[in-house]
């Protein structure tokens, strides 16, 4: 870590000019806030995409968003033309990956938000901004993963087109994809027990992946004085993960199989008003079918368990924005939803079932929200965006299992205020301080229970659904320093302390028997399982550090290093032993390194990166599970004869990484038990290659 603040302190102290900022007469970075990136920026590069164009902005870390209810808390940090997509279905990624940079007229990169700007909540936007000519363009591409462990290879293939007339575009694409677990090999599972004595060994083969197919197409286009947007997308993804363990004597087979379907369509529709008030509407449903089986087959015995899920969620959503000034903007509205989850899971071990608790759930949310914020840039200087959001909603549920049945009720209101502060001295360095009242959303998934049957010591792991949980909130207290330097370098330095009210993590739950409160005595605990709940208040501090350096100066032509490094401290309090601990799967620290070469005299681009890694430790009330990843090492070409026509190369796992999962087990809670055992299953990954063609038309 030392290194690490040595080389941005290093690369600060040299700082230079900055890359000379541009735009056009009507937005002038200088009073607006906004620094453009001309397709100049990139010609050395040759991109294909406005995806391309976003990962060579410097100080730029792309967010794809987030999978949660809602529209508003979903958007990723990127907008186009101004707006986010239509969509929480596609990937903004997969959005930008279909504009070609051709028809890319500029990017702007807005840091602490510009009057008429929809800053979704945060600090820095980058806004792509489409040519308005005329035309129609297809783009195919093929590519495979290939495994040299043991020859697999994982296909994929992609169409896209874009028509463009007028103000009208439509788009479209047909795709089927990979997904697919990079960790997977040969490997070994050992059990020792309390002591630390080998009681058993296993050697061990992992595999998985999966080829999820979509379809999408969208519109845009002036109506009644105003723009449509609507957009439609189907989506299967289907998976499938393998465990088999064997010795000289026995063999167990464990194999689990998913299918996620899901069909979503969306409409937006913009209008002004007058000169200085427009307004915004969007609707959108969603729905989703999803299947899960996961088989334990070590003869003579099996076991066999499923889910079945239906989801759906309904959205509509409206703003008014009012510009006083070009210094001022005003903005309100509110959004109200709808979303269901129906759960089924099933438990058999040796054809008989087993029942589970919260075997049967229905779960909805009705919610609502309404939301207010300005904009001020009293100076070329200083931005103040200033807001609040005030959310209600009511989530019931039915959950049955273990002969009871549960019914809950429960409404909650929050307010989320937020303020974000921007002083940008010069063109070279800028400060940002953040103060916001995040509040989480409760995953229905939660609710219902669980299984994990690849698990070896002491049988498959059982996890109880919780219906009686509420969303934790956390205060955020941020600041963000960014320093331009040497042409396109850049330094950003974050700080986040957060404070956390209702923290969810792992608890020990106590299941009822139908004989219990019913019948007037005392509840009937029947079983005690390991579940989500709310366990109090806790803390997190990060530091992140993101690092561009261009390596001109050091006589590397077109050469960029690029340095991603993000460190966490938290605390809660365990609610087994009472003590202090980091909160569960939050990862203590992360840092990626990242070096690549534009040489367009060859009409190519290299490169090389190194990932450190991960570590996550979960506490149960019985057991305590760590996984960690290290060193992950990889390289690529790519060759770009023509504006049209790319072949990428990558080489991953250039040295094998290895994955290891462990779990300490104990005989009792741990904070009465000793350890009775310990399992560790390690696999070794394979050297893998990916290559692709990717041609325009």
């Amino acid at each position: 870590m030392k290194r690490i603040f040595l080389l941005a302190a290093l690369a600060a102290a040299a700082a230079a000019p900055a890359y000379a900022q541009t735009a056009d007469a009507a937005a002038p970075a200088a009073t607006q806030g906004v620094t453009v990136y001309p397709p100049e920026f990139f010609a050395d590069s040759r991109p294909n995409s406005a995806w391309d164009m976003i990962n060579r902005i410097p100080g730029f870390a792309f967010d794809n968003g987030a999978q949660v209810r809602g529209y508003a808390g979903a958007a990723g940090n990127v907008l186009i033309d101004g707006k986010r997509p239509t969509t929480k279905a596609e990937a903004l990624s997969d959005v930008l990956n279909r504009i070609q940079a051709g028809d890319v007229e500029r990017i702007e990169l807005i840091r602490g938000g510009a009057p008429g700007i929809d800053m979704q909540g945060r600090n820095i936007i980058a806004n792509v901004i489409r040519k308005k000519t005329d035309s129609f363009q297809q783009t195919g591409a093929v590519g495979s993963h290939i495994f040299f462990g043991t020859g697999k290879m994982l296909p994929a293939l992609r169409y896209e087109f874009t028509r463009r007339s007028g103000d009208t575009t439509i788009e479209g694409q047909l795709s089927r994809g990979v997904s697919m677990d990079d960790s997977v090999g040969h490997g070994q599972r050992t059990f020792r027990d309390g002591t630390g004595a080998v009681t058993g060994q296993q050697e061990a083969f992992t595999e998985g992946d999966g080829g999820p197919l979509g379809a999408k197409a969208s519109i845009k286009t002036p109506l009644f004085g105003g723009e449509f947007r609507s957009n439609v997308a189907l989506a299967s993804n289907d998976f499938k993960y393998e465990d088999h363990f064997y010795t000289s004597s026995s063999k167990t087979d464990v194999v689990e199989k998913s299918v996620n379907k899901s069909v979503e369509i969306g409409v937006n529709y913009d209008r002004p008003l007058t000169e200085r008030l427009s307004l915004e509407t969007l609707a959108l449903q969603k729905l989703g079918d999803n299947t899960y089986g996961s088989s334990y087959v070590s003869a003579p015995d099996g076991s066999y368990f499923t889910s079945d899920s239906e989801t759906g969620e309904s959205i509509v959503r409206g703003v008014l924005r009012f510009q006083k000034s070009p210094t001022l903007t005003f903005e309100g509205g509110g959004e109200a939803a709808f979303n269901f989850r129906e759960s089924q899971v099933r438990y058999a071990e040796n054809g008989t079932d087993i029942p589970l608790p919260s075997a049967d759930v229905r779960a909805e949310e009705r919610r609502g929200e309404v939301f207010a914020q300005a904009n001020w840039r009293p100076s070329k200087q200083f931005t103040v965006e200033a807001g609040a959001r005030f959310e209600s909603s009511t989530i019931s549920s039915t959950a049955t299992g273990l002969g009871v049945t549960v019914e809950k009720e429960e409404s909650f209101f929050y307010p989320k205020p937020r303020v974000l502060a921007t002083w940008s001295p010069n063109e070279e360095n800028q400060l940002r301080l953040r103060v916001e009242r995040e509040v989480g959303q409760l995953n229905f998934g939660d609710f219902v229970a669980s299984a994990n049957l690849s698990n070896g010591l002491g049988g498959g792991t059982f996890t109880s659904g919780n219906s009686s949980l509420v969303p934790d909130k956390t205060w955020v207290y941020e600041a963000a320093y960014e320093r331009h330097f040497w042409g396109d370098g850049a330094l950003v330095l974050t700080l986040r302390h957060q404070q956390i009210t209702d923290a969810i993590d792992r608890v020990p739950i106590e299941q009822l028997g139908p004989d219990g409160p019913d019948a007037g005595t005392d509840p009937d605990v029947i079983a005690i399982f390991d579940g989500p709940g709310n366990i109090g208040d806790g803390v997190n501090n990060s530091l992140q550090v993101d690092l561009t350096l261009p390596l001109d100066r050091l006589k590397v032509k077109g050469g960029e290093f690029k340095v991603n490094y993000t460190l966490n401290d938290s605390e809660v309090t365990d609610p087994t032993t009472g003590e202090k601990r980091p909160i569960s799967g939050l990862r203590p620290q992360s840092t990626e390194v990242n070096f690549r070469q534009d040489l367009p005299e060859l009409k190519l681009t290299w490169g090389m990166g190194w990932f450190g890694g991960w570590e996550e430790t979960y506490w149960r009330f019985n057991e305590i599970q760590h996984l960690d990843i290290w060193n992950f090492y990889s390289a690529f070409v790519e060759w770009k004869p023509d504006g049209k026509t790319s072949f990428l190369f990558e080489i991953d796992n250039l040295d094998p990484f290895e994955f290891t999962r462990e779990r300490t087990v104990y005989d009792a809670p741990r904070d009465t038990g000793s350890v009775a055992g310990v399992e560790s299953f390690t696999t070794q990954s394979q050297l893998r290659a990916y290559v692709r063609v990717r041609r325009t038309f």
